[in-house]
């Protein structure tokens, strides 16, 4: 799991929670209807926790941020999404939404232990606020319109099969 630290080569710190908790449901649904529509749908509702994780980053005893109790990095608290679609010979065609929860990008939840921090000048808060967002799809399937193309394009005359 990325720490949220950088070592003394640049890279990410990776570390591992002495516990965590990963709960939630997840449901889909897909439906046909009249005309060919198809309706899909989808979705999940998760609580990620860190039940205990200590960071060490030094050698002395004061070297620790305490993450115990946040949400684990990188996980949504949701996601929700519904599509509409149908095809039209080889043309594919999909609509919909899709909303997802509140993303904490470290495991600090945003420093939500450290006030401090959160209102010191420059600081950039560390987490992506929920969002919905319109999909659209169109795809184009070059076979079958190829395939339908060879069908249509029969030699005129007839070739009677050898004796």
């Amino acid at each position: 799991m990325f720490a949220g630290g950088i070592d003394e080569d640049g890279l990410p710190i990776t570390d591992n929670a002495a516990r965590s908790l990963h709960r939630g449901a997840e449901f889909e649904i897909s439906l046909r209807l009249p005309g060919d529509l198809a309706l899909t749908a989808s979705g999940a509702a998760s609580e990620d926790r860190l039940k205990e994780y200590l960071l060490r980053y030094g050698p002395s005893a004061a070297d620790v941020v305490d993450y115990s109790g946040n949400r684990v990095a990188l996980f949504p608290s949701r996601l929700l999404q519904a599509r509409v679609s149908r095809s039209f010979g080889p043309l594919f065609a999909g609509f919909g939404p899709r909303h997802v929860g509140r993303i904490y990008i470290d495991n600090s939840e945003d420093e939500h232990k450290n006030e401090a921090a959160r209102t010191a000048p420059g600081y950039l808060p560390k987490k992506i606020e929920p969002f919905t967002l319109a999909e659209a799809e169109l795809r184009l399937d070059l076979r079958r319109l190829l395939k339908r193309g060879e069908h249509h394009s029969a030699d005129p005359v007839r070739r009677q099969p050898v004796q």
